[in-house]
């Protein structure tokens, strides 16, 4: 026999399918095959972090705190994220930002934090969240 194949445009990432497949001629349809079960692969999240916030907590150190995106964007499973710093006025100066990597505490539901330390005292500084 030859093989034939289908193409399953617009699936989302990160997603269970059934597919069950059918042949067809001039007489008509054969009963469909057993289930085959796929996963798409993940992608990047497609919704950013929200309720983002950055309070000084000393002269050298800020907090910058955000709530997860909705689980429904993540299109996979979340692993992280990134916190980034750079002067004020440093893109200018040729300075780009500074990036942690902070992996996921609180789950779905909780807060995240993340403290910048070794910041200069009365600068102002631009933060990043990805």
């Amino acid at each position: 026999g030859s093989t034939t194949s289908a193409l399953l445009n617009d699936l989302l990432p990160a997603k269970v399918y059934q597919v069950r497949v059918v042949a067809v001629n001039s007489v008509g349809e054969s009963p469909s095959s057993e289930p085959l079960t796929l996963r798409t692969e993940g992608e990047a999240p497609s919704a950013t972090p929200i309720n983002v916030r950055a309070m000084g907590v000393s002269s050298h150190a800020v907090q910058v705190s955000w709530t997860p995106p909705d689980a429904d964007s993540w299109n996979g499973q979340l692993l992280g994220y990134y916190v980034g710093h750079r002067l004020d006025g440093a893109v200018s100066q040729g300075r780009s930002f500074s990036f942690d990597t902070v992996g996921v505490t609180a789950g779905a539901a909780g807060e995240e934090t993340w403290t910048v330390a070794g910041l200069q005292s009365f600068t102002r500084y631009i933060f990043v969240l990805q």
